[in-house]
């Protein structure tokens, strides 16, 4: 078995060291390491090539998809798998693990595999944004679309997809969160809806973006489109929440609702729908219905097959004692109320907002 590592890169010589250092050494798992440089005038490629890469010139198009097929075109021509990361990720736990596996499904003929990828951290450091993030493929077997939030496709059927959730890839972006690719993002979101208009990859990443811009009428026209289709499940359950988000910002509550609605009765094995309702109540004070859906959330554990989508860190986090405590204090029912917020501190210890808020259970 033949791997190569490919990245696409464009000035990133403030984070492509530590990238690269986290798939070396021990972690090593590639046979070829590649980056495609698609116009760096930093030291991109000179630190690329310190740690041996062969460094390849790509154009960029506008494109993600054409980048990254470009990029892999110039593999080996013995190369049976592709492992891809981008260049602000690291490898941070049980890298060692990851050539081992390779080998192992790569001989049972899986062309597809997944690790498990944290997006953001809250600021206490525990993670918001987990989900399984497929990240090795076979060349001879996927190629990428669509111009931003690729996907591959092909492959042969069945095609099962293999998750490494022991194995951990972290996002570690140098600017905050909403920061610094504005214009790049609008410009792959304008091809893209040209592009595939039609797809329901297209009408949710889109409207997310929408929503990320707080240009709620497009984000609501794109995503209520998106739930009419009938998703797949990741795209059904983060898509509701950005057109609740959206629909509440246009003061339509009730259509908000019903978004959330959806996401229980078609993922009730899921803790967000039941959060989210419990934050709609919460702001709608409607204290009774609130506390029903709190409870309902806390009763639905977190599970690690949870994070093959998507997950909304804040429900699994202290967000839900602390809102039942609120909840139960306007109930009247303080022992209850002060019970969540003891938990809520127990998973926030350092939270002084919290822990001021036990002067009102004294």
């Amino acid at each position: 078995m033949f791997v190569t590592y490919v990245a696409i890169a464009k000035n990133e010589e403030l984070v492509l060291e530590r990238h690269l250092r986290s798939i070396s050494g021990a972690n090593k798992f590639w046979d070829h390491l590649l980056i495609a440089d698609t116009g760096s005038t930093d030291r991109t490629r000179a630190i690329a090539e310190s740690f041996g890469a062969r460094v390849v010139d790509v154009p960029w198009t506008d494109s993600f998809c054409e980048a990254r097929n470009a990029a892999a075109s110039h593999a080996p021509p013995e190369t049976d798998l592709i492992v891809t990361f981008d260049c602000d990720e690291e490898l941070i736990e049980n890298g060692h693990l990851l050539r081992p596996r390779l080998e192992e499904h790569f001989a049972l003929g899986h062309f597809i595999m997944s690790v498990k990828f944290i997006w953001w951290r809250r600021s206490d450091g525990t993670p918001e944004t987990v989900f399984a993030r497929p990240s090795v493929y076979s060349p001879k077997h996927f190629r990428y679309e669509n111009h931003f939030h690729n996907l591959l496709v092909g492959g042969p059927v069945p095609n099962p997809r293999v998750y490494f959730e022991d194995i951990l890839l972290e996002h570690k972006p140098l600017k905050p969160r909403g920061s610094g690719k504005s214009e790049l993002s609008l410009r792959l979101m304008k091809r893209q809806m040209a592009d595939y208009p039609d797809s329901t990859r297209t009408l949710f990443y889109c409207g997310r973006e929408f929503a990320y811009r707080r240009e709620w009428e497009e984000a609501a026209r794109l995503l209520e489109r998106l739930l009419e289709r009938g998703p797949a499940p990741e795209h059904l359950m983060h898509g509701a929440f950005h057109l609740g988000e959206a629909l509440t910002a246009l003061g339509r509550h009730d259509d908000a609702r019903r978004a959330y609605l959806r996401v229980v009765e078609e993922m009730p094995n899921r803790r967000e729908g039941w959060f989210w309702m419990l934050i709609w109540c919460y702001e709608a004070q409607r204290w009774r219905e609130a506390a029903c859906w709190g409870e309902a959330a806390l009763a639905v554990p977190y599970h690690e097959s949870m994070a093959a989508i998507m997950t909304d860190g804040r429900a699994f986090g202290p967000m839900p004692h602390d809102l039942l405590s609120v909840v139960y204090f306007n109930l009247g029912e303080k022992a209850k109320g002060r019970a969540h917020l003891e938990e809520a501190i127990r998973l926030a210890p350092g939270d002084q907002r919290l822990l001021d808020n036990r002067k009102w259970f004294e």
